[in-house]
């Protein structure tokens, strides 16, 4: 008796089965059924596995025999192709990237959860204070604690709360020198989740250190995962004339700062990566060269529960300095604040803009906390409106 075994999928188990029974007859045996999971883009499916013979089973003992050397034959073709051979196994891309916006989801889920609080505790004046900062990007549970303890430090003096609040923020929001100032000869990797502007923030470091520093710079790009990484890294060093390197394994991106050896400022850019052990290896890969430089690279319009998430994420990079991206997109700079707490490095540069490299500052402690409060007297002006609406 031959046997043959076909699979079946459809939206649920009545269509599945109607397939089986179009195409084997009312007689083919079920083998296994199972639930494909949908995703980003295919919808759940229910899948049937069915086998036939040559001769219908004439009895119930028969059907069991028959079942039995179908469930052979199926296990037997499982792991192998139409012509017997191991099949390959499938792209595990999409997985790869489901897995990641699971991950994403669960930490930022996490996050969320561990920011839950009870009822505001605190003065009409404190909570007042804690509701515009949260408008300027701060997360609730953040806002709160700088509060408190702008409060507790302040208490039985006539400093203005808002003052111990900025003085506060001061403390966390400490800035160093920007990449293209400082002398020597140096080397700078860019890492960070996907997305957030990585490659151009390396075009617009490169272009500021030839403008300004008037240094000698090179490019390197281990980007082998993002689609046209490559093509336009080059792009941008044919644009200012610098070298452009390309680098696949650690050999060659050795072989690269070799080349670049030169260079006095020789820039690495990475590709975005979610999972913990994706980027672990590309930091591992980074850190194979001497003396480099990490430079964590995070959205400001991500908001400040999201960046409190990825700085979690990328804590075993290990950066040596911060860089924001997409500030002129936050609702609020101070989400930035999540970041900074979280990692405890300082800011080399923010950008706020796509011109190269005019969009790129370095900003002094005192700066980075004016950007923060930036919009604090139209909060203030919210909050006046609110009062008046409600008194009238």
């Amino acid at each position: 008796m031959n046997t043959t075994v076909r699979t079946f999928r459809g939206p649920d188990s009545r269509s599945a089965l109607e397939a089986v029974k179009a195409a084997l007859g009312p007689d083919a045996i079920i083998v296994s059924t199972r639930e494909i999971a949908g995703g980003l883009f295919r919808r759940r499916q229910i899948e049937v596995t069915a086998s036939t013979g040559d001769e219908a089973p004439r009895s119930g003992n028969d059907r069991t025999v028959r079942a039995a050397a179908t469930a052979r034959a199926y296990a037997n073709t499982t792991n192998k192709g139409s012509n017997g051979v191991k099949a390959e196994p499938r792209s595990s891309a999409l997985e790869s990237e489901l897995r990641s916006l699971r991950q994403s989801v669960e930490e930022t889920r996490k996050v969320v959860a561990s920011t839950k609080r009870e009822e505001p505790r605190g003065t009409q004046a404190e909570m007042g204070v804690v509701r515009r900062l949260v408008m300027l990007g701060i997360d609730w549970g953040l806002a709160e604690q700088l509060v408190h303890e702008a409060s507790q430090d302040g208490s039985g003096s006539a400093e203005p709360l808002e003052d111990a609040v900025r003085r506060h923020i001061a403390k966390l929001a400490f800035s160093t020198e920007a990449p293209w100032e400082r002398g020597g000869s140096r080397i700078i990797g860019l890492a960070g989740p996907a997305g957030v502007g990585k490659t151009t923030t390396i075009a617009k470091i490169a272009a500021k250190a030839l403008i300004e520093g008037r240094l000698q710079v090179s490019l390197v790009t281990v980007d082998n995962y993002r689609i046209g990484a490559r093509e336009q890294m080059s792009r941008y060093g044919s644009i200012m004339c610098v070298p452009t390197h390309t680098a696949r394994n650690r050999e060659e991106l050795l072989a690269a700062v070799e080349k670049s050896a030169d260079a006095d400022l020789i820039l690495v850019d990475s590709a975005g990566r979610s999972l913990h052990d994706e980027i672990g290896k590309q930091v591992k890969l980074l850190r194979t060269i001497p003396g480099i430089e990490l430079h964590l690279v995070l959205s400001a319009a991500t908001g400040g529960q999201e960046l409190a998430g990825q700085a979690d994420r990328h804590r075993l990079v290990g950066p040596d300095r911060l860089i924001f991206t997409k500030v002129d997109e936050a609702i609020g700079p101070g989400s930035i604040l999540s970041a900074l707490t979280k990692l405890g490095r300082p800011v080399s540069c923010i950008s706020n803009g796509q011109r190269v490299p005019e969009d790129l500052h370095n900003l002094r402690r005192d700066e980075l906390v004016n950007l923060i409060f930036k919009q604090w007297k139209s909060t203030l002006a919210n909050k006046s409106e609110s009062v008046v609406a409600q008194q009238g």
